[in-house]
């Protein structure tokens, strides 16, 4: 092999773990964001919400009169009866909407993920009993 089929050889290789570095990257962002959150209105049907949340965006379903305690929630349409529920979840983040009769959306709730620096420290003090 000659010393040019080597280099080219050793750029093509490069470019490949380039670009599976680049699509690991984009394929790892997180799809529960604050943004995309906000972006979810009242009278959006769920497939609308999906395409908001990304690709395999389901949610687990629920049926009416979930527990939403401790949470801000934003109703969107206070005078229709929430006929449905739908959680998405990914790592400790949470929305959930409430959907109508109709299916389309009359609530919403972000829920951020606990703080990062103060889990570990949350669980030690559960496990020690404070």
């Amino acid at each position: 092999m000659t010393r040019r089929k080597r280099t080219l050889l050793a750029v093509g290789l490069l470019i490949v773990l380039a670009g599976v570095g680049v699509a690991w990257m984009i394929s790892s962002r997180p799809r529960l964001t604050f943004t995309a959150y906000q972006q979810i209105q009242a009278g959006m049907s769920v497939a609308d919400v999906m395409a908001i949340l990304g690709p395999g965006a389901e949610g687990r379903v629920l049926a009416a009169g979930g527990n939403v305690r401790d949470r801000q929630v934003e109703l969107l349409a206070p005078s229709v009866r929430v006929a449905a529920m739908r959680i998405w979840e990914e790592k400790g983040t949470l929305i959930t909407i409430g959907l109508s009769a109709e299916e389309t959306v009359v609530y919403k709730v972000f829920q951020p993920p606990p703080p990062a620096g103060r889990a570990w420290l949350d669980r030690l003090h559960r496990w020690l009993g404070f």
